[in-house]
């Protein structure tokens, strides 16, 4: 996250909400800003498999536990 003033701030999400935003960088401090006061970049590492659970079908996932029920 980006604030108005001072250094960018990483680290691990703890708490957001519409007036809030809350985390703990990698020293285990934990820093809270205003939300608009700071400019927040959420980096989601599932984001790229939740965009693809919406590409499959019914059949799709059918098909694959068929699949997986056969190997032994």
């Amino acid at each position: 996250m980006t604030p108005r003033t001072g250094p960018v701030v990483s680290g691990t999400l703890e708490f957001m909400d519409d007036f809030t935003v809350g985390l703990h960088d990698a020293e285990g401090y934990y820093h809270s800003f205003p939300r608009d006061a700071v400019k927040v970049d959420i980096q989601d590492p599932l984001a790229g498999h939740v965009r693809l659970l919406r590409q499959y079908t019914d059949k799709n996932m059918h098909d694959l536990l068929a699949y997986l029920v056969t190997v032994k």
